[in-house]
């Protein structure tokens, strides 16, 4: 913004009213940001400590701020407008959470090149507020408090991406990885067209973003940290297109409160890159219908193939997208074209090579997915089913997922009655993945990420239905927002919970708890690996613990797994256990005594250490370590 522009706002009586609404917030920011440095003195990260206090301080000054503003400096605004202040309030919060990105940002920087210490904290911590000041006037004069109330959806959707994106940044900056992301992480350093348990897209992102940030627990992550708000944007623009800026505006707001979204998606697994290309291939498909282009169904196909390179479940999008056009009045005459079949030949050229690397490695991976998704042929029971839909409603909250599947019912029925595409196009893709997996569940179980592109198209059916149809029923609005108040309520307590123990949940049973201790196991292990010279080789009962040492050591060293009888995985892809001939090597089990496979194929072993790892006063396990050698290379 230029200087005299600058000077011209100062000079406003309205911006003089708003900097002393911003004094005050000040005072409130910095009394709050001081008050919690003190009272979490205990957290060692002083990265974490700074950056909590700062963000607890500005969740209270924006709501006084945003009082006074309301009722005191643009009040001759506020007088012209119709309906509730919810609406502003809502803008406002939007508004500040730019002007927080702004402070957040300058007090990092500034602290990253003069000083972490309290003091000089709060010192940034003042110029940080001051540049989000500035930010926060602008936001708030041209459209918070404009005096026509109109809101710019497409602005507010990408703030709220922006937004959103930095604070999972900020909230897993400090969580280290969990079993399964170090186990992608080890396939990024061997890249190929598919390993044991999924095609490859989860390692190439990986290798792609340490190879840009180094092997931190954020490189690891920040794939799904963009991909997830790439998820949301095309969600909203998809929504526009079908609905109303609104509408598609609510979507993304209401899938992104659930626990599924805002913190299973912090995680970096193949559903990842799976929900993107999926949300991309139902926009570019939605695209070639309406405007009846070859290369839509082209370029669709290609994506789908992509998605098939993140997960093979996004097979499941094309027979939906036929289901589809067999249902549409308006659109079934594309099954006498080449489009839709000219997208099938796409995907499967994309997908083509993961076929050849699984005839390479007798079909390995396609063998492990259809036994492990699908399950053996079984007797029906209801156990599982209750399983699927209560883990549904846990990951999506109660009230929500009750809603979506409502949405998704009555989308199917105005789709089809009305002839309406955009209804009937989003309630066939919803249904197709969630109606697969409870059938799937009726005979073996099913983990509850599964299912999480359902809610891509679901969350416009919720939201447009409501909008043009519900809302007008008798206490709809009431338990709507009732839902969303649940759905936010859990996923805040979820978020709080990483960082501090609220909830009375067993240590062993807590979600970060899996994270947790392997620094401490890797250090020990360092000790044992270096001791009597020549490197020992490292070795786990299986691939979790592999994963993780190999992650943690400072060397990043070949660790493999060498366990008879459990569970295959990509290290025996990998064929290291020949490694073992000929070394001494350190074994890494959880139990006191090494298991009788494993010890019937050493000459010798000896104990070496019982580590235990502990969390909040609480012990989660111990990892115990034995001398092996001799290997003879059976366990019978």
């Amino acid at each position: 913004m230029p200087i005299r522009k600058l000077i011209q706002f100062g000079a406003r009586q309205r911006f003089l009213k708003f900097a002393a609404v911003g004094a005050s917030g000040i005072l409130v920011n910095e009394a709050v940001t001081g008050l919690s440095l003190f009272l979490s003195s205990d957290i060692t990260s002083d990265i974490l400590r700074t950056n909590s206090a700062v963000l607890f301080g500005w969740v209270v000054s924006v709501i006084t701020n945003f009082l006074l503003n309301y009722h005191w400096t643009w009040k001759d605004r506020m007088t012209d407008q119709i309906g509730s202040p919810f609406g502003t309030l809502l803008k406002y919060y939007i508004s500040a959470m730019a002007a927080f990105l702004v402070q957040l940002f300058t007090v990092n920087l500034l602290a990253t090149f003069f000083g972490w210490e309290v003091s000089k904290v709060l010192v940034w911590n003042l110029f940080g507020i001051g540049a989000g000041l500035m930010v926060n006037f602008r936001f708030a004069d041209k459209w918070v408090f404009s005096r026509h109330g109109t809101m710019n959806y497409d602005l507010s959707a990408l703030l709220f991406v922006v937004f959103l994106t930095g604070i999972k940044l900020f909230t897993m900056q400090h969580v280290s990885l969990v079993a399964d992301e170090a186990y992608y992480w080890e396939w990024s350093r061997q890249l190929a067209w598919g390993y044991f348990d999924h095609p490859p897209m989860v390692a190439w992102l990986i290798a792609l973003t340490t190879w840009l940030g180094g092997h931190s627990a954020t490189a690891v992550r920040f794939s799904a940290f963009v991909l997830t708000g790439g998820v949301s944007l095309l969600i909203y623009d998809m929504g526009r297109k079908m609905f109303t800026p609104q509408i598609a505006f609510a979507a993304i707001v209401i899938l992104n409160t659930t626990l599924l979204y805002a913190v299973g998606a912090m995680i970096m697994t193949p559903d990842i890159p799976q929900l993107f290309f999926w949300t991309l291939a139902l926009h570019l498909v939605w695209r070639a219908l309406q405007h009846s282009t070859l290369s839509h169904w082209i370029i669709g196909g290609l994506v789908i193939g992509l998605g098939l390179l993140a997960k093979y479940t996004a097979i499941l999008l094309l027979p939906a997208i036929f289901i589809y056009l067999a249902l549409s009045r308006d659109d079934r005459h594309w099954l006498r074209e080449p489009g839709p079949y000219l997208m099938v030949l796409c995907a499967f050229l994309v997908f083509m090579p993961v076929i050849w690397w699984n005839y390479q490695h007798a079909w390995v991976s396609f063998r492990f997915q259809l036994h492990h998704g699908i399950g053996t042929p079984k007797t029906v029971s209801l156990r599982y089913l209750v399983e699927y839909i209560g883990g549904q409603a846990a990951v999506v909250s109660p009230l929500l997922f009750l809603g979506f599947l409502a949405a998704i019912g009555h989308g199917l029925i105005r789709g089809i009655k009305e002839n309406n595409r955009a209804y009937l196009f989003l309630s066939v893709t919803s249904a197709a993945i969630f109606l697969f997996f409870m059938l799937t569940a009726l005979t073996s179980r099913t983990e509850a990420n599964w299912a999480a592109p359902t809610y891509v198209a679901g969350s416009l059916l919720l939201t447009a239905a409501y909008e043009q149809t519900w809302r007008k029923i008798k206490f709809a609005p009431l338990l709507a927002g009732l839902s969303i108040a649940v759905s936010v309520g859990l996923t805040l307590l979820a978020f709080i919970e990483m960082h501090a123990s609220l909830l009375p949940i067993p240590a062993r049973q807590h979600p970060v708890a899996r994270a947790v201790g392997w620094d401490q196991v890797a250090a020990r292990v360092a000790v044992h690996r270096s001791a009597e010279g020549q490197p020992r080789l490292i070795v786990a009962d299986r691939y979790q613990y592999a994963a993780l040492l190999a992650y943690h050591l400072p060397d990043h060293p070949q660790v493999t797994t060498f366990a008879p009888h459990r569970r295959p995985n990509q290290y025996d892809t990998w064929q290291r256990s020949a490694l073992l001939s000929g070394q001494e090597v350190l074994y890494i089990t959880n139990t006191d005594t090494l298991p009788p496979a494993v010890a019937r194929a050493f000459t010798d072993h000896r104990f070496l250490e019982r580590v235990d790892i502990t969390w909040r006063g609480q012990k989660l396990r111990s990892i115990t370590l034995f001398l092996c050698t001799g290997f003879s290379g059976s366990a019978e």
